[in-house]
This record gives structure tokens, sequence and C-alpha cells, in this order.
């Protein structure tokens, strides 16, 4: 169905996020009860992989310009492999917290490359739907990533978690040296095209940051998602479900991806983007409602079908009008606003929950995913409309 290049991308995005996600919640445990730091230390340690990210996102146009996509996912990998390999060896917070930014860095280039190349190797007609098979690696590591670390960690303790961590990272560095040169894409004249503009133009597509803006800002509510969801289980003795709140998230998204990916090709991103906020935004107020596990798995349901999918609609529209000799810095912007609200939003939404409460936050939350709608269409609805299509120039 989909090319050999195709499959392999999936694989080595899969294998680099699947050591991130599954990281990411147990490294904060893991410090507070070695070193005896506080919370907010522990928080740090589990968050400065972001700032790591950001950076090589930032780069990633510019690097395009100076090596191929097969030498940028080589270098990734080659520093998450020993990053990971030396978790286990640490013998400070500070050696750790080094640690976790170059894993940011190598996730960060990782995915940026992996999520521009793809798009590549698609037929223009099936881009929509190849772009949301292939986020399903994401998707899908941010499902089990979480459930495998916490369970690996209950059963055998954190150094068999490090120990898969590396087994992991080797596959996914053996899985880029199988790539022969030259089958995974450049983005098109990257190396042809001296850069014209500052350097910071290089790195960033402006005309990509409305849409990206509006993307961080429905996206407080996933990061809500991951933060606040445990704690909202915790205080309403839910936590046995707010695990498999993530597995069912994942398989709603398995499913309703392909769907949405051929509405896409068929029509526009608009007629996925506009439901599937109004949708995201029910979950929203359904986690906050959830005093049960039924009604807080539907919830992880509705959130599948409407943030899953806007994510990939989003990445689509992207994909649809930009040139294709900018696609580099285009992704490298929309990434870098996503994590951005990844990053911060924990933070300032943790700023207000002592005010409102978890069940107000969700729904404030849900409105401004509602108020997302307006912006997308003045940001970017309203100057590429559905008979657009896919920019080559």
């Amino acid at each position: 169905m989909f090319s050999r290049s195709f499959v392999q991308l999936w694989g080595i995005n899969f294998t680099v996020m699947l050591t991130y996600y599954s990281l990411m919640v147990g490294i904060g445990p893991y410090v507070m009860n070695r070193f005896q730091v506080s919370p907010a230390t522990a928080g740090l340690v589990a968050g400065i992989t972001v700032i790591g990210i950001l950076i090589s996102r930032a780069a990633s146009g510019f690097l395009w310009t100076r090596f191929s996509s097969r030498q940028l996912l080589f270098a990734g990998l080659a520093v998450i492999v020993p990053a990971v390999a030396l978790y286990g060896f640490a013998g400070s917070v500070g050696l750790i917290l080094i640690l976790r930014l170059v894993h940011g860095l190598g996730t960060g280039l990782i995915g940026t490359v992996s999520n521009t190349a793809v798009v590549f190797t698609l037929p223009t007609t099936r881009r929509g739907e190849g772009i949301g098979y292939f986020t399903l690696s994401n998707i899908v590591a941010t499902a089990l990533g979480p459930f495998c670390g916490l369970l690996i960690v209950h059963l055998s303790g954190y150094q068999a978690l490090f120990i898969a961590e590396v087994v992991v990272a080797l596959i996914g560095l053996a899985a880029v040296l199988t790539v022969r040169s030259g089958t995974i894409p450049d983005p098109p004249a990257a190396k042809s095209v001296k850069p014209k503009r500052s350097v910071l133009t290089t790195m960033i597509e402006p005309a990509t940051v409305p849409l990206s803006l509006v993307m961080t800002w429905v996206s407080m509510g996933y990061a809500a998602i991951n933060v606040d969801l445990a704690l909202l289980a915790s205080e309403r003795r839910l936590t046995a479900y707010s695990s498999i709140f993530f597995l069912v998230y994942a398989a709603v998204v398995l499913v309703s991806r392909p769907i949405a990916g051929r509405v896409m090709d068929a029509h526009s991103e608009h007629h996925i983007i506009y439901p599937a906020m109004a949708v995201f935004a029910f979950g929203l107020v359904a986690i906050g409602l959830s005093y049960s596990g039924a009604p807080l798995l539907m919830a992880a349901a509705l959130c599948g079908i409407g943030f899953g999918n806007i994510q990939s609609a989003m990445q689509s529209a992207i994909a649809r009008t930009t040139p294709a000799r900018r696609l580099g810095q285009a992704n490298s912007t929309y990434f870098i606003f996503f994590d951005l609200a990844l990053g911060v939003g924990p933070y300032l939404l943790g700023l207000i929950v002592p005010s409102v409460g978890y069940q107000h936050l969700f729904e404030i939350l849900a409105v401004m995913a509602l108020a997302g709608m307006p912006l997308y269409y003045f940001a970017y609805h309203s100057k590429h409309r559905a008979s657009a299509v896919i920019a080559t120039a």
C-alpha cells in the first residue's frame, strides 16, 4: 500500500517516540526516589526534553540545507542511544538533566525529519490518508509508552526500564542503517536553494505561524490530559482507569484516522477540523464530569476522535499549501508551537487549578477548543479555500 521508505520512516519515528513517552512518566518518580529531590525538580527533569526538542526542531530546517534526511536520522539516533544507555549510571540530577536534554535534541530531530520526509513518499492524491497513517506512529507510542514503562517499573524496576529503552533505541538505529542512501527523500531544493532570509526565517516558516498558533491554543486541552488527568483520577479514585484512558484514546485514533484521511483527500481538511474541535470540546467536558470509569473511557473515545484527528488534519493542511522547498521549515514551525503547548501548558494550567478545580479546568479548556474554530477560520480557512491544490512550487 505504501512504499518501503514510508514503512522505514514509520518504524524509526515509532521507536524514538516510544523511548520518549515511556520515560516521560517514569523519570520523575525515579529521580525523586533515588536523589530525594522535590517534585518541582522532578518535573524539570521530566520536562527538559521539551527544550531539546524545540532546539532541534528550530534547527532542522537549516540543517536540511547541509545534510540529507538519512544523515539527520542517523545523527538523531546516534545521540539518543548513548543518552538512554547512561540513564542508569548517572550519579547526579545534573547529569540526568544533561542526558534528558540530549535525548530531547535527538527526539526533536527524528520527529521533524521523519514527519517531513514521509510527505514526499506519498502520492499527492493520497497525502491526507498517508499522513493520517504515519502519525499513528506517534499515537501508538503515546499509548504504549506510558503503559509499558509503568508496567516494566512495576514488575522489574527502573534498571529494567532503562535496559528496555536501550533495546528500543538500538532497533531504531538499526532501521536507519538499513536505509539505502538516496531512498529517504529530502525536501526538494533543500540544498540547491541558498537561504536569502535571516537565520531565523531559514529555520522558521512565517506563513505557517498562524496555523501553528491555532494548534497551540487547541493543544492546551491535550496538555491537561497528559498531566492533570492522572491527578483528577487519583482525586476521584479512578487511577485504574487513567492508564486505560490512553489505550482507548489510541484505539479510537487508529480506527478514525484512516477514515478522516480519505475525507481530507476527497474534500479538504476543513471537513475534519471543525467537527473534530467540537467533539474534542465534548470530550474535555466529559473528563471534568467523570466520577466513574465508564464516563472517563467514553471521554477518551471522544478525545481520540477529536484531538487525534485535529493533529493529522493540521499537518495535512500544511503539506497541502506549503511550497515543497519550505516544507521542512513549515513542519519545524508547526511542531515547535505544538511542543510549546505540551511543555508550557501544564505549568500555566497548574496555576489556575487551585482556584477553579479540575472540573472547571476542563470546562475552560472545552471553551478554548470551541474558540479554536473561528481562530482556524481567520488564520487559515479564509485564506486557503477547499479548492486549494498541493503546492509544488
